[in-house]
């Protein structure tokens, strides 16, 4: 009996950590996207000083949290994050608008995949 309630106190420890892990990514990608959006309605409205200031808020948002991302999620994902944040700040820098605009989509689309790849479901786990 002893053994069972072992085996239920991991159980259940391994579901906490589950959901905090699913909570904390809600955050981060939540972020991300908060300051993604303002970075390309800052670029849109002719403005490309605060997109950059948007866009190297996001990015610090996501290298803060790179310990957790690059432990806890897939190599691939992490690195198309890192690779458009990339290409996208040197799209700001040049003033390449349509660039930008194609790789503001490109990230949401990858942040996105992030988000899909660890919600609960079989798709997931398998």
């Amino acid at each position: 009996m002893k053994r069972e309630f072992c085996a239920l106190g991991l159980l259940l420890a391994l579901g906490a950590g589950c959901l905090l892990h699913l909570s904390a990514l809600s955050i981060l990608l939540r972020d991300m996207e908060e300051q993604i959006n303002a970075s390309e309605e800052a670029l849109l409205s002719g403005n490309r000083e605060e997109a950059e200031r948007a866009l190297t808020r996001a990015e610090k948002r996501w290298e803060d949290a790179d310990d957790y991302t690059h432990a806890l999620l897939r190599q691939s994902e992490t690195d198309a994050v890192d690779d458009i944040l990339t290409r996208l700040k040197e799209a700001l820098a040049t003033g390449e608008r349509e660039r930008a605009g194609i790789l503001y989509a490109a990230l949401r689309s990858s942040l996105s995949a992030v988000r899909r790849w660890e919600s609960p479901g079989l798709s997931s786990i398998f």
